[in-house]
């Protein structure tokens, strides 16, 4: 057996089998990963279950309730599930047999709920979250069955887009493979999270750029029109993601048909990803704004006096930036990189985590080996630039909107925000100059044995925290 996948792995153009293992890998976890947590037991998926449940009925903006939160009035039933679903309100309840049914009563009018946290986000992350709720409808299912069908449908978007990413991509396939199974990516996968299309998209992104930047063939209009919906896309995410899509500016003139071409193609991405961004946040400041008086109440958060600070000392920014990511929440950031599940605060065990880095080098290592596509000088330096980018815009947002004034660090990072960025970086920094492991095919098995055993790790903790229950 052993042998017949080193001859497989021998060449890079023969690395079929990492997409097809990553299929069949979040094939068999996905029971696990769906179905042991309970309903909303997974961070924000109540405000993600409303925010989808008002779009299924068509309506893209949330409504405003005497006391100035957004929301919106759902059917009496489908709050009662909610409320059956959250009567243990901590993120280890276990399902109950009453939420099974609950809705099913005749329970006529309507209930507000407040999702200001999910109000801001726009409907492009929910598409399959809606569709699970229109098919519950359909059906006139309880509501749980929505609930379950948008967990099934938002995990089988996002492998979906990992499993053409890892088609696509042609350098760093094993670096993409690892990062498309961190348990923190499948958990969110298997919730209500938009997180799952964020990432997924953002895979897709990177992978259609990095095969079109890399690779001779010419570009053909399909490519283009692909491009600037991905970039589309990431533009009505969150937090500057658009700016993954800018890989495609490092694409050559020569690979366009004309130059004239390529500028306009490269004008109107600029474009479209820059309006989109700015009118889907013009369309939702109210909500964004009243953010922080729900999730922060007591806490003093003012965007203008936060910009103020900014303008005039942005050294203290700076040292503001410097001590969150290397002081403050370096330990929490590297944690809910790899996987932290319930409300973010049900740990993995410590050799999950220390699992990672190993798993990261060994997959450097062998796709380093194997590389027959390098990047450029000029592809790596504007690849780091969009990164560095990235994570500018996604600090300076909380800084601006979500952390106190004066406070010495930025509040509300999550590890999760940059696993996109991390399938950026690392898959471009491959280089022929590092030579530590032989083809074929140690380090692959090695990889390949310590990739199940962080999975059956996140597996052992979603059993344990539902269904053994030791230690809570």
């Amino acid at each position: 057996m052993w042998r017949k996948l080193s001859v497989k792995i021998s060449r890079q153009d023969s690395l079929s089998w990492v997409p097809k293992l990553f299929l069949l890998l979040s094939i068999l976890v996905a029971p696990f990963f769906v179905f042991l947590s309970a309903p909303f037991q997974a961070p924000d998926e109540s405000a993600h279950y409303w925010r989808a449940y008002e779009l299924s009925e068509l309506d893209l903006f949330a409504d405003k309730d005497s006391n100035g939160n957004f929301g919106y009035p759902v059917p009496r039933s489908v709050a009662l599930f909610a409320q059956k679903a959250l009567e243990q309100t901590n993120p280890r309840a276990r399902l109950q047999t009453s939420t099974l049914s609950a809705g099913t009563q005749d329970s006529s009018g309507t209930v507000f709920v407040g999702f200001d946290n999910a109000a801001i986000y726009s409907p492009v992350l929910y598409v399959p979250q809606i569709v699970g709720i229109w098919l519950g409808k359909l059906l006139h299912a309880p509501p749980i069955f929505g609930f379950y069908a948008g967990r099934v449908l938002n995990y089988s978007l996002y492998v979906l887009c990992a499993y053409l990413a890892l088609r696509l991509i042609p350098i760093g396939r094993r670096l993409f493979f690892v990062l498309a199974l961190l348990p923190m990516s499948l958990f969110l996968a298997a919730s209500l999270s938009p997180d799952a299309t964020i990432i997924g998209a953002s895979l897709l992104t990177i992978a259609f750029g990095a095969s079109k930047l890399l690779q001779k063939s010419a570009l053909q209009r399909t490519d283009l029109v692909i491009m600037l919906g991905l970039g589309a896309v990431l533009s009505l995410t969150k937090m500057g993601y658009f700016l993954l899509a800018y890989i495609y500016l490092l694409i050559p003139h020569a690979k366009f048909s004309s130059r004239n071409e390529s500028r306009f193609f490269k004008s109107a991405l600029v474009i479209i990803t820059i309006a989109l961004a700015l009118t889907w946040s013009i369309l939702v400041a109210a909500p964004a704004e009243h953010i922080h008086t729900v999730l922060l109440p007591g806490t003093f958060v003012d965007t203008k006096l936060q910009l103020q600070g900014l303008l005039h000392g942005p050294f203290h920014f700076l040292g503001t930036v410097i001590n969150t990511y290397l002081l403050h929440s370096s330990a929490l950031l590297y944690m809910s990189f790899v996987g932290v599940f319930g409300w973010l605060d049900i740990t993995l065990p410590f050799l999950a985590y220390v699992l990672l880095p190993i798993l990261l080098t060994l997959a450097f290592l062998a796709d380093n080996q194997e590389a027959e596509i390098l990047p450029s000088r000029r592809s790596r330096i504007g690849i780091s630039l969009i990164a560095i980018a990235v994570v500018g815009i996604l600090s300076t947002t909380l800084y601006l909107g979500y952390s106190q004034v004066g406070a010495p660090y930025i509040d509300g990072l999550q590890g999760r925000y940059f696993i996109p960025i991390a399938a950026l970086l690392l898959p471009f920094f491959i280089t022929k100059r590092i030579s530590l492991v032989s083809k074929g095919s140690l380090a692959d098995k090695v990889m390949l044995c310590f990739t199940g055993v962080l999975l059956a790790m996140a597996i052992f903790s979603l059993i344990n925290v539902n269904v053994l229950r030791i230690g809570y």
